[in-house]
């Protein structure tokens, strides 16, 4: 038969890229070699609302857990309160003596690490080390990893996408600039912004689409000041139809994160056979 796998992860609805990690594999062949329990963890919104999510998700593995025969759970943290949130899943699983795969998707981990107190560090190192098995999405994240945890079973899965078999053709007499992610200054998006009109003033058929959430209104108010509203469009959050349409009609793909664990629009933007300019961080001079 089936192995019963538990995985926990945020809510499939949220945006970001676990999520979409968790959505492709529900929907992927793995559900026909595994039957696959989820559970979320974490939803957007206020602190009542993530607060009951928690207490509402760790009473649904308790259930699972006693309930049903888990062979495996599959936890999939970031850094901070995510990790701290998942240290507690981690050791509900080792109470019902269930095998653990910790999947880790921080291109910060490192850094959350170093600032922590020692109480802290020695926890993280005590979860990484007895997981039966650590995922993370890059050679770069798995060496920054085994500096914290030398003895921990650490494995690198990159980040999957859909592959697009349609040929796409492009207009090249329009050249559309794409980004698309969460907009803030750890993406590094200010530092685009600033160079935007310089180029919008050398190549007059240069046009930039943002799409995402984050500093919205910071990043309008900057492209007004600069009225940049003819060349510069913030698409806001986008659903798949609209993010597809975009990497088809765009010409480059622009990513100049500041850190990152394995960039998953950048994966999406080659599959779109788009030339990508990105920051040489994390786990992207891999791919």
């Amino acid at each position: 038969g089936k192995k019963n796998v538990l995985m926990i992860g945020p809510n499939v609805s949220m945006k970001g890229g676990i999520s979409s990690l968790c959505r492709m594999i529900m929907n992927s062949d793995l559900v026909n070699v595994f039957k696959i329990s989820f559970v979320s963890s974490y939803v957007d919104g206020n602190k009542l609302k993530k607060s009951v999510a928690f207490i509402y998700g760790l009473l649904t593995i308790i259930v699972v857990l006693a309930l049903y025969d888990i062979e495996i759970v599959h936890i999939h943290s970031s850094k901070g309160n995510s990790f701290r949130r998942k240290t507690v899943y981690y050791f509900l699983a080792k109470l019902f003596k269930n095998k653990v795969i910790l999947h880790l998707h921080s291109g910060e981990f490192v850094n959350y690490y170093q600032k922590v107190s020692s109480v802290e560090k020695s926890l993280i190192k005590k979860v990484l080390n007895s997981s039966e098995k650590v995922l993370v999405v890059s050679e770069k994240c798995k060496n920054d990893l085994k500096n914290i945890s030398p003895n921990a079973d650490i494995s690198v899965i990159y980040n999957p996408v859909v592959k697009v078999f349609d040929i796409i053709e492009r207009d090249d007499s329009i050249i559309n600039i794409l980004y698309m992610g969460k907009l803030n200054k750890k993406k590094g998006i200010y530092d685009l912004l600033e160079v935007v009109p310089n180029i919008i003033n050398r190549f007059e058929n240069v046009y930039f689409h943002f799409c995402g959430n984050g500093e919205v209104e910071k990043i309008n108010n900057f492209i007004k000041e600069n009225q940049l509203e003819e060349k510069v469009f913030l698409k806001g959050w986008v659903d798949d139809s609209e993010k597809i349409s975009n990497y088809k009609n765009s010409s480059i793909y622009v990513h100049p994160s500041y850190f990152e664990a394995l960039s998953i629009s950048v994966l999406e933007a080659m599959s779109f056979s788009l030339p990508v300019i990105a920051t040489d961080v994390g786990g992207t001079p891999e791919v």
